[in-house]
């Protein structure tokens, strides 16, 4: 039967039999017993659901390009409104601003990052898995310094 599964799914029952050499009755119990059967059983064995992030980036062709961007939807947005008065405390206000500049560094530095793998990594981009190259977690910054000045700030890779 389970060389048939494509009969089973278009539920020719009649040629199904025939081919597994058993009458309509044999048959059913098979199917009984196929549909009981446990689709993923190693699922048992596993006691937490390993959910599935999303990305911070989003790679896409734009031409005879490859465009990277950050994933806005699973970034943080902070915007801080320099205000003053009494009750505000300006080392709060100066501390927000640095969290603000702080993101923002994270967010460029995963841009030039990301450049630098997907520079690296064009032959596997453009031919599939016999062009992927080797590569360690220093890779990115032995390719393209990741420190200011480094990497496609445009975010575009030829």
């Amino acid at each position: 039967m389970l060389d048939n599964l494509d009969l089973l799914a278009e539920r020719q029952f009649d040629l199904l039999a025939l081919r597994c050499g058993c009458d309509d009755d044999r048959l059913q119990q098979m199917i009984r017993v196929l549909r009981g059967m446990n689709p993923k059983p190693g699922a048992a064995f596993c006691e937490e659901v390993t959910p599935i992030a999303a990305p911070d980036l989003i790679v896409c062709r734009d031409g005879d390009r490859w465009r990277i961007e950050l994933n806005r939807s699973t970034l943080p947005a902070i915007d801080v409104e320099p205000v003053t008065g009494p009750g505000i405390n300006p080392e709060h206000l100066q501390q927000a601003a640095m969290l603000v500049r702080g993101i923002a560094r994270r967010n460029s530095t995963v841009m030039r990052a990301a450049s630098a793998v997907i520079g690296w990594q064009m032959g596997y981009i453009a031919q599939g898995t016999c062009a992927l190259r080797g590569s360690t977690c220093t890779t990115p910054a032995k390719i393209r310094p990741i420190n200011k000045g480094g990497g496609h700030e445009t975010g575009k890779i030829p």
